[in-house]
């Protein structure tokens, strides 16, 4: 699994891309159709290698570039695309949901 999701879905055991779509439809993001910055909305992008086995995930900032945790490292802030290759895969995969209302905390169960 991406490493750095396993603290935000630990009881996910199946390492597939579909999986980790539904672990994020539980955070309430939906697929959408643009990776491009949305006003009301946060992203999260999915990266995938070429048998489809999910291997990273970014975060879109609010200046509409995008942050990854790459290991044990700190943060790192790029657009979407320069981490394809042979590493991370290539994005697969666009989520958004509506941005929580200042102090709405969003878990896993929705609530």
């Amino acid at each position: 699994m991406v490493a750095h999701l396993e603290s935000l879905f630990p009881g996910l055991r199946d390492e597939t891309l579909a999986a980790l779509q539904a672990a994020f439809t539980s955070l309430r993001y939906a697929v959408c159709a643009s990776e491009e910055l949305e006003a009301g909305f946060e992203k999260v992008a999915l990266f995938a290698d070429a048998n489809g086995f999910p291997t990273h995930a970014a975060r879109q900032l609010k200046s509409g570039r995008w942050t990854s945790k790459l290991g044990e490292l700190e943060d790192i802030e790029h657009a979407l695309r320069d981490l394809e290759g042979v590493e991370y895969g290539s994005v697969v995969l666009v989520m958004q949901r509506p941005v929580p209302a200042s102090g709405e905390e969003i878990s896993a169960a929705g609530t």
